[in-house]
């Protein structure tokens, strides 16, 4: 990953939000049928948050600048 997609909150809001989706799945999965209902959701947000990733990616003015590094 590079800093543009780190520094992105909504592609960090994204894969936050599938992993909560899916720990909520699996909690209700014991219970009743609604994990399917939060399985399909967690997986359609995470692939929308890696659209957005490779969007901001292999856009034309990300340029790739290395990390400063303070030196003392």
């Amino acid at each position: 990953m590079n800093w543009v997609i780190i520094k992105d909150m909504k592609v960090a809001v994204g894969f936050s939000s599938s992993l909560i989706l899916g720990l909520i799945a699996i909690s209700l999965a014991q219970y009743n049928n609604y994990a399917v209902l939060f399985i399909i959701l967690a997986q359609a947000v995470t692939a929308i948050s890696v659209s957005r990733a490779s969007k901001l990616t292999h856009r034309e003015d990300c340029v790739k600048t290395p990390m400063k590094v303070w030196v003392t």
